[in-house]
């Protein structure tokens, strides 16, 4: 008994102990008892049974009267014992005889119980509990019987009987019923003896034991299997002469012993108090067993106790929860089967109330009593949250609190009180001087929203995790919504009221104006403070922004309503507007500034352009320019702006002042490298590196602006003003949202090409004399040297230069300079050669071979100039023009008529139709060598008359006429008076075959309008390949001879516009060649004075 001793030594339990050492000695005598619990018969195997068992006890003092008999004295036995046997020797009425015969009843009747009967089953589990009291502990035994039911009256429902046995002579009359129950008759049913088991009682330990018992046979001939399994606990109790007790006391005492017990472990636990979970040692466990034996107490009651006890314990010094969920779990399972009385009831209830009602106090203080960074602390909320889910979700809960309110509702409640306890605290610990700045109070702010937005986060994974998961109850949203409320109405006051009197009197002072130049000097310096002043203001409320934004979006962690219910926190930008127009403001002139410091304080740095392995040099005014405009873009995406009318205002202003202040960081430029003497065209010129470092930073800055829609995010901008005034482009057309942008940028981006430009085409012209020069000294170069000899000065000097730009240019820079220098050589080439008067095959063939050098040279393997690019109109028309000039002049004219051909090839009817078409057939017989063409007729022809009409007519001939000089001109006849003539006529010549497969042999419909007085007009013409015509390569069908064509009648080439005229024009000395030209020339002269009389007379019409 040390650890009763121990506990009833405890000074604060003082008054129990002598409360309960004073019930205690108005006890009774006590007496052994027994209280046996019958779990199942799992082991029992044999056919399908309904059993039942029949149990009592044996005293030890009749045990050996009480034997059981073997099979053979049965049989000598008369008719009437025979039938007893049925019943076990222990249970079955003993018969002693004596020397008169006469029976004598040695079995007490409160000593022998049933239980009920398992149908059908092999397995039977009873788990029902019986007490017996026991007079002899040391010889007393248990003894059980297991008998299969087989009829509506028998051993069974006789055996119930003997529980309302009073005497000895009652008890005589019960086992004759059950005798004559038994007995076995023709065509009756008989309960079957399925085993037997005796236990002696003197080793059970007082804690109890349960324990598997064999069955065993009445004889070696019976055949019986199986286990039982039996839970036997031994104890003492009070005698009151009555079987059945009312014991309030002795539950009280339970109780009291319980208190008594859990303040003494709790002293003598060595750990953390708060960490005990409520274990007692072995000695008060055997006290207390012995205790609720002793009183009679059940299960519902000792939990009842446990549950008074603990939670009693609980409430006025914390420990662990794990305890007192065990024992609502224990309380709760024996709540079915179990009994209180009404003030046990009472007091449960009133008990689970207390307990809710601490547990609300705790969560109320939830960051105090469980800060959320004490990992341990948060396990022990998660705990006692499991403690009361249990409680509130069970059935004695149920029964004993029915009017309780509804407990999840007075959780949140509870969470939004403490959370405004919480707000009111931490406004108090930052705002404890009410007389402080207005940086400083928005300091404090971005502190107090900081606070909440750790707070608020740090329970999504802790608190709110631990409330929804166990309770449904969403923590976080009780929680946020209840700061945002109270920090919103902070901040509206904060930005509404007194932001905007601080901006106003800024503005005014910077309003004021003054005619004393003192009080002007003073002022301004006033004005600098108060920017300064006002810069400061706006930054800080900038970063109170970003940390209300923080917490605003925190919104999307909301359980219910988070995308169907407005928070006031919701409208922050509202509150902000003001700052961001001012801060766009602000940005602007602290740009321009910087830039103009950043140009003025230019040093030359190397970087490295992102997504690109080459370096490069540029000026720290670029680096500066494009961090600016980085920071601004990167600042302008964090805002996050929703308000669509607002973004698209605030994007287009910051998109204009970004593109404005790239135009003024080129003029800057471009003003240095004028004052700085790059642009004079007096004195030898040479690629320096410090105009290199200029067109890279104008590339570095254009650059930025080509990436500024990405950076601005403008396609969400437009897209978000498109959807608020619900505008869908047309296609890929771009709307007027998106126009509004591109525009600004495309400005910017052409006044820095144009600059880009300007340089380029200066360095280009700079390098002309120099590049003249060299070219002269090609063509000029005597004809024993080589063309390699002859290129070598031109090779050389490019080279220098280019090596230059290659190594400090950026790659776009280098190519825009390398196409400047290109133009530039071509179009001194191309300036010597027509100059030139004394011009040969052989020339021009050296000229071309010198042209390959160079193009080999700017292509560089690709490096360069691309070969698209090389190829431009210029230089296309140089190859074309040596080309052509290393002809004959008959060469030339045949090249002319394949150039028309091709030309004529390239009209569109419906798109080139300007002067009309031609309908025709053509065919050709080879047998005879006849050309036949039939002139069908004419449409849409131009008006070359006053009156809108014309006088048409076809003319026809065979081209060129140097090959074809004996052929005569065919003509049709004339049409009066229409645009749309129909001839229907057809014609024949002979035309050898060799002359119709020529290249540049052709027939030419020549469209004219006669006059009867003045000359005829020219209408058009059209030319068809004579190899093209049906039969001249294989015999024609007849079918293919009726196939009609159609042309479009073109306007004649100029001499500027056709390369092989050019040609022959310059050869002055041949006949044919300026015979040709001159006809040519007059035809397109007539054609292009009848063209503008027509559209004359067409938009007077």
């Amino acid at each position: 008994m040390n650890s009763l001793e121990r506990t009833m030594s405890i000074p604060e339990s003082k008054q129990k102990r002598l409360r309960f050492l004073h019930s205690s000695t108005a006890e009774e005598e006590t007496i052994s008892a027994e209280t046996l619990s019958i779990y199942s018969n799992e082991r029992y195997s044999i056919r399908f049974s309904d059993p039942y068992c029949m149990l009592g006890i044996i005293p030890g003092s009749r045990a050996a009267e009480l034997s059981i008999a073997s099979e053979d004295q049965s049989n000598k036995d008369s008719k009437s014992k025979s039938l007893l046997r049925k019943l076990s020797g222990s249970l079955r009425d003993k018969i002693k005889t004596n020397s008169k015969d006469k029976p004598t009843h040695i079995i007490p009747a409160k000593f022998i119980q049933s239980t009920k009967v398992i149908s059908n089953s092999l397995n039977p589990v009873w788990e029902e509990k019986f007490k017996f009291d026991i007079e002899d502990v040391k010889s007393d035994k248990l003894h059980i019987d297991v008998w299969d039911h087989d009829d509506e009256e028998s051993v069974f429902d006789a055996a119930k009987s003997l529980n309302q046995a009073k005497s000895f002579k009652g008890l005589g009359r019960v086992f004759k019923q059950i005798a004559q129950s038994a007995r076995a008759s023709s065509g009756e049913n008989i309960d079957d003896f399925l085993g037997a088991v005796d236990i002696s009682l003197h080793d059970v330990p007082s804690t109890g034991r349960t324990d598997w018992y064999d069955l065993c046979a009445r004889s070696a001939k019976s055949k019986v299997h199986g286990q039982i399994q039996v839970s036997l606990q031994l104890a003492t109790r009070e005698d009151h002469g009555i079987i059945i007790d009312d014991n309030f006391n002795d539950v009280r005492q339970h109780e009291d012993l319980l208190l008594i017990f859990i303040d003494n472990e709790r002293e003598l636990f060595t750990g953390n108090k708060e960490d005990w979970r409520g274990s007692l040692s072995v000695e008060a466990d055997t006290i207390l067993h012995q205790h609720a034996i002793q009183g009679d107490i059940t299960p519902v009651q000792k939990a009842f106790c446990y549950w008074i006890a603990y939670s009693q314990k609980f409430r006025d010094s914390s420990f662990d929860s794990t305890c007192l969920l065990n024992i609502l779990k224990n309380l709760n399972e024996h709540w079915n089967g179990g009994v209180l009385s009404g003030e046990e009831e009472a007091r449960l209830g009133q008990s689970f109330k207390e307990f809710i009602e601490y547990f609300l106090k705790l969560i109320s203080q939830i960051r105090i009593v469980y800060p959320v960074n004490n990992p341990h602390s948060v396990e022990k909320l998660e705990r006692i949250v499991e403690c009361v889910k249990f409680l509130i979700d069970s059935d004695v809960y149920a029964h004993c609190c029915p009017l309780s309110q509804d407990i999840k509702a007075e959780i949140s409640h509870c969470l939004k009180n403490g959370t405004k306890g919480f707000f009111n605290k931490v406004q108090e610990s930052i705002y404890h001087d009410q007389n402080i700045s207005m940086k400083d109070k928005i300091g404090g702010y971005m502190k107090l929203c900081k606070t909440l937005y750790s707070d608020v986060n740090q329970s999504l994974e802790t608190y709110h995790t631990i409330f929804y998961r166990l309770l449904h109850v969403p923590y976080f949203d009780a929680v946020y919504r209840t700061l945002e409320r109270k920090l919103s109405s902070e901040l509206r006051k904060l930005l509404d009221e007194e932001l905007s009197t601080m901006l106003l009197s800024t503005e005014e002072t910077h309003n004021g104006k003054s005619s004393d130049s003192v009080v002007t000097r003073r002022v301004s310096e006033v004005q600098v403070s108060q920017n300064d002043a006002k810069n400061l203001l706006i930054s800080s409320i900038l970063n109170l922004y970003f940390c209300v934004q923080r917490f605003a979006d925190l919104k999307v962690n909301l359980v219910f309503g988070r995308d169907t219910q407005t928070l006031a926190i919701d409208r922050y930008q509202d509150w902000f507007s003001r700052s961001v127009q001012e801060w766009l403001t602000l940005s602007k002139a602290k740009l321009e500034a910087r830039i103009q410091l950043a140009v003025q304080q230019d040093k030359t740095v190397t970087i490295k352009l992102l997504n690109s392995e080459d370096n490069f040099e540029c000026s720290t005014s670029a680096v500066d320019v494009v961090s600016c405009y980085t920071q601004i873009a990167e600042f302008w995406k964090k805002l996050k702006w929703r308000n669509e009318e607002e973004l698209f205002a605030f994007s287009l202003k910051l998109a204009d002042d970004i593109c404005q202040s790239a135009v003024l960081y080129t003029d800057l430029l471009h003003s240095k490298m004028k004052k700085n003497s790059y642009f004079d065209d007096e004195g030898q010129f040479d690629v320096q590196k410090p105009l290199c470092t200029c067109l890279n930073d104008l590339e570095y800055i254009r650059k930025m602006l080509v990436d500024l829609p990405s950076k601005l995010n403008l396609s969400h901008v437009i897209s978000a003003i498109e959807q608020r005034h619900n505008i869908e482009s047309e296609g890929n057309q771009p709307t007027h949202f998106h126009e509004v942008f591109q525009s600004l940028i495309d400005q910017a981006l052409d006044t820095m090409k144009s600059r880009l430009e300007f340089i380029s085409q200066k360095v280009s012209d700079r390098m002309r004399p120099d590049i003249k020069k060299n070219v002269f000294h090609l063509c000029w170069s005597p004809e024993k040297n080589s063309v390699h000899e002859a290129i070598e000065p031109l090779i050389e000097y490019l080279d220098n230069n280019l090596l230059t730009l290659y190594t400090y240019l950026l790659r776009r820079n280098f190519k825009c300079l390398l196409m400047a220098i290109w133009q530039e050589c071509l179009e001194e080439l191309q300036e010597v050669v027509k100059t030139t008067e004394e011009r040969n095959a052989k020339f021009f063939s050296r000229i071309q071979d010198a042209l390959v050098i160079l193009v080999d040279f700017f292509n560089a393997d690709d490096k360069g100039l691309l070969m698209e690019e090389i190829n431009c109109r210029l230089y296309t028309g140089l190859i074309s023009y040596f080309s052509v000039q290393q002809l004959t002049t008959e060469e030339i004219i045949c090249q002319f008529y394949k150039d028309m051909i091709k030309y004529q090839s390239q009209t569109d009817i419906v798109t080139d139709n300007k002067f009309g078409t031609i309908s025709f057939r053509t065919h050709y017989d080879r047998i005879h060598e006849t050309l036949s063409v039939e002139v069908n007729s004419c449409s849409d022809i131009i008006a070359l008359d006053s009156n809108g009409l014309s006088d048409p007519y076809i003319v026809w001939d065979l081209c060129p006429h140097h090959i074809f000089s004996n052929y005569p001109e065919f003509k049709t006849s004339i049409k009066k008076k229409t645009l749309n003539p129909v001839y229907d006529e057809s014609f024949q010549c002979e035309v050898p075959i060799d002359d119709m497969q020529r290249d540049g042999a052709c027939v030419r419909f020549t469209l004219m309008d006669y006059n009867f007085v003045v000359k005829n007009d020219f209408g058009g013409e059209a030319y068809v390949a004579m190899n093209s015509v049906p039969g001249v390569f294989s015999p024609v069908k007849a079918i293919q001879s009726r196939r009609m064509s159609q042309l479009v009648f073109m306007k004649p080439q100029t001499i500027a516009e056709n390369p092989n005229l050019v040609a022959l024009t310059q050869r002055t000395e041949d006949s044919l060649a300026q015979d040709f030209v001159s006809n040519r020339e007059a035809l397109a002269d007539e054609a292009q004075i009848k063209i503008q009389e027509y559209e004359a007379m067409t938009s007077s019409t």
